[in-house]
């Protein structure tokens, strides 16, 4: 597991010297390689591929001879209409990728590990949530860090998933607010945090994150 963080502050005139630290576990790394896309790829991407598949159109066949062959697109597609392959150029790109990325997944050895990296859009989501409810409650300046690889303060038992922060004075080192959030059941354990704070928004993000690294 890697724990990320954003070390950030909270500058105003009464609470110059306060910090907030946003923790994230990541332990997605490294998976095996996902079951056979095959057919089931169109249907992520749109309607009209979907049904090219579906009726097993002919330029599946042909598409396929030519990736194999290492024929770009361009080319595949005009050799396609020479051939009187007769298919629209919209469906034809879009199908031509989708086949390709088929080709491309099917060639990974089944027991290669890949690397799937940390949803780092929403712990920036995560990060500017805090700096909104910091600011309007507290009437702060909240200066944001960028997010790096960091260690834990204290002895706290972590797992994959996990959420902490710790809010508290950067002079006393004391900590006014702290949360936990164990991604394994879905709450928070310990959490003290002032009244106003919009904690189901964070929820959400905290679900979305734990969503990306199933």
């Amino acid at each position: 597991m890697t724990l990320y963080c954003y070390r950030d502050l909270l500058d105003g005139e009464a609470y110059e010297y306060f910090g907030c630290t946003l923790y994230f576990v990541w332990g997605g790394g490294e998976h095996q390689k996902p079951v056979q896309p095959s057919v089931n790829i169109p249907h992520l991407l749109d309607t009209a591929v979907s049904k090219l598949v579906a009726r097993n159109h002919p330029a599946l066949v042909f598409f396929r001879n030519c990736i194999d062959g290492g024929t770009g697109q361009q080319k595949c597609l005009a050799l396609a209409k020479t051939a009187g392959v007769k298919i629209r150029r919209q469906n034809a790109l879009a199908l031509y990728k989708v086949l390709k990325l088929e080709r491309e997944l099917q060639s990974i050895p089944e027991d290669m590990p890949f690397e799937i990296d940390p949803p780092y859009d929403l712990y920036e989501l995560v990060q500017e949530h805090f700096a909104d409810e910091l600011e309007t409650a507290l009437g702060l300046t909240y200066i944001k860090s960028d997010l790096s690889e960091c260690e834990l303060d204290n002895d706290t038992p972590v797992a994959d998933g996990d959420f902490l922060f710790e809010i508290g004075e950067r002079r006393t080192a004391t900590f006014r607010y702290w949360g936990h959030w164990h991604t394994s059941t879905g709450r928070w354990k310990p959490l003290k945090l002032f009244g106003d704070f919009d904690l189901l928004g964070l929820r959400k993000l905290l679900r979305s994150i734990s969503h990306a690294q199933a």
